[in-house]
């Protein structure tokens, strides 16, 4: 088989680390001939240190562009939206030439997060993995506007290729928001662990952070729920440990970081600190983006993890990191992460993400009982978890039956 992994964009934090693990993996697998990954262009030294001892690999750069950028000197509405029209068709006719060419030499392709892309027509048997819906659950993260346009593209993938989604969680929102395009889903979990965190020579060290701390790795969307977790940790009446942030734009918390005003979400985030009379380097510490093995020390060392998130898509990476150290984690009781964890729900301390008393309460329940949960969460690690090659030997099984169907299709 020889197989275009097409991702023109890349999602800093765990859906990079997903698909660094996923292509590795698939790489290692004899079913494989050739690889071709489709990446932005600056973006490919990320992708440098991807094992591949057969040299299967094939990098094809997309000059990166980005739509926003016509727009954002335009005030007036109708020039905006023509602006906005014309950027996103001059960008699709760019990425459809870039795929067609690119696709040439490979049997199938695989749009890896299809649910954040422009959508391209393939001759191709193409399979698309909807790996969350969580745009279209809060228009507030886009606007309205750009939130529309992803929901016709989500559709676009829906409709025409094999899907595949990594949580029945996700199953059920796509039923309830295209009920027409939910039927001949396949379905692989990966919420497993993004790193090889029994490698403790891979761990190095990251920034010093007093201990104990709690800690959160997220990027500061709104579904991230920093708002309500901040909230819940200035209600804990002992407060004896630290949060710490880390993630892309946590950074913008910092006393020292310039608020131009133009990100809602981070003034509110800093109005919140401010009226919560909570304080940085003594209170949480905002830590923006590290590598991956500076995250697994800094969790491997964390007195908890904590993930108040309001909705994920197959899970949590964080959660099953901590889960694989031995770390108590502190979790939002939402579907998604009652699956994901429900062979280790004992090691879980669950909440109710949108009540900062109910978060409160879980720091509180986990520090009066604090040895009992850790020697639990030590034990959970010895439960078995799917590996990557499992994970990429499903993902072959369902790319193998999509080129059974277009030969069957064509005869």
């Amino acid at each position: 088989m020889q197989l275009l992994v097409w991702c023109p964009t890349i999602s800093r934090g765990g859906g990079e680390r997903l698909l660094f693990r996923l292509v590795e993996a698939l790489l290692e697998n004899p079913a494989i001939k050739k690889l071709g990954i489709a990446i932005p262009e600056n973006a490919e030294a990320q992708f440098a240190r991807l094992r591949d001892p057969e040299n299967k690999l094939d990098v094809v750069k997309i000059p990166h562009a980005s739509s926003r950028q016509w727009t954002i000197f335009a005030f007036v509405p109708e020039l905006q939206r023509r602006l906005r029209q014309y950027s996103t068709e001059r960008a699709r006719k760019h990425l459809q030439q870039t795929f067609s060419n690119a696709s040439k030499d490979f049997d199938i392709a695989y749009a890896f997060w299809a649910q954040h892309e422009l959508f391209v027509k393939s001759d191709l048997p193409m399979v698309a993995t909807i790996q969350d819906l969580t745009a279209l659950e809060f228009p507030e993260i886009l606007g309205a506007r750009e939130t529309a346009e992803v929901r016709k593209e989500t559709q676009q993938w829906l409709r025409n290729c094999t899907c595949v989604v990594s949580s029945y969680s996700t199953v059920e929102k796509i039923k309830r928001l295209f009920p027409q395009d939910a039927d001949h889903l396949s379905f692989v979990h990966h919420a497993i662990s993004p790193n090889e965190t029994t490698n403790t020579a891979a761990i190095t060290k990251g920034p010093e952070v007093p201990a104990p701390y709690v800690i959160y790795p997220a990027n500061i969307n709104v579904h991230k729920n920093h708002y309500n977790l901040l909230a819940g940790f200035a209600r804990w009446r002992n407060q004896m440990a630290r949060l710490v942030f880390v993630g892309q734009g946590t950074e913008l918390l910092r006393e020292s970081a310039i608020d131009e005003g133009s990100n809602l979400q981070v003034t509110r985030l800093r109005g919140l600190v401010g009226r919560l009379g909570i304080h940085e380097n003594a209170d949480f510490f905002a830590l923006g983006y590290v590598p991956d093995s500076e995250l697994t020390g800094l969790i491997k060392n964390a007195w908890a993890l904590i993930m108040p998130s309001l909705a994920e898509g197959g899970g949590s990476f964080p959660v099953e990191e901590a889960l694989s150290l031995g770390v108590p984690v502190l979790c939002s009781n939402i579907p998604v992460m009652r699956e994901h964890v429900a062979d280790r729900a004992e090691a879980v301390v669950w909440f109710d993400p949108e009540c900062p008393q109910s978060i409160a309460a879980a720091l509180e329940q986990l520090e009066a009982d604090y040895s009992s949960r850790k020697e639990i969460a030590l034990r959970v690690v010895s439960v078995h978890r799917p590996n990557w090659n499992e994970v990429a030997a499903q993902y072959i099984s369902i790319f193998e039956n999509a080129l059974q169907q277009a030969r069957v299709s064509v005869n």
